[in-house]
């Protein structure tokens, strides 16, 4: 009986664990979660900071979804340049730097962090960005 109750909690574990991070992320190279809440389309671009910056993810996040950057090496305490942008570059643009954290899941320690943008609700073009702080995934 007392076998039969570990075998249980030990398959309970596993299947929580699992549940914890998409199965799809390849958490080795770390990642940063990019939610649009807004209902236009966001232009994100990560880049490293520092001399010789190297682009980590350029691309266009859907209205009302997620995406997780997770394309290589986002590493827990490094400093990484966020810039995103409704349409016109210019007049809709939004910069800040982020830190992810460090987190552990299935073993594996790795870099994460989050961020949402959203349009501001007295212009609609006009973007905000914050970073969510709800722990590791």
């Amino acid at each position: 009986m007392k076998l039969l109750r570990v075998l249980t909690m030990l398959v309970v574990a596993v299947f929580a664990s699992s549940a914890l991070a998409d199965a799809s992320i390849n958490l080795h190279n770390g990642y940063i979660s990019l939610q649009n809440s807004g209902s236009l389309p966001v232009h994100v671009v990560i880049t490293t900071q520092g001399f010789g910056a190297i682009t980590m993810f350029d691309g266009v996040i859907p209205p009302h979804s997620v995406y997780h950057a997770n394309n290589c090496c986002y590493l827990a305490g490094t400093l990484y340049n966020v810039h995103a942008y409704y349409g016109d570059y210019v007049d809709h643009y939004f910069e800040r730097s982020i830190r992810p954290r460090l987190c552990n899941t299935r073993g594996i320690p790795f870099g994460y962090a989050s961020l949402l943008f959203d349009s501001h609700p007295d212009n609609r073009k006009s973007i905000f960005m914050i970073q969510l702080d709800h722990g590791c995934p």
